[in-house]
């Protein structure tokens, strides 16, 4: 499973929102929280893999409070 920007989260509390759309400050502790996720199996690595792709533009969103 690959996520693109337009590609929904395939779970959380912004399922089915678009990638590109999930706020930073979440993706980020989602990155922070990686082993609470292991659940979601091959979901949450492919949420990973999103993440450590767009890390530097994510964290800068973050501080500019998007």
């Amino acid at each position: 499973m690959i996520l693109l920007d337009e590609s929904p989260m395939p779970f959380g509390k912004y399922k089915g929102t678009e990638m590109a759309n999930v706020p930073a400050w979440y993706l980020i502790w989602l990155w922070e929280k990686q082993g609470t996720t292991k659940p979601f199996g091959e979901k949450a690595e492919a949420v990973q893999a999103y993440i450590l792709d767009n890390l530097d533009v994510l964290r800068i969103e973050k501080e500019a409070g998007r």
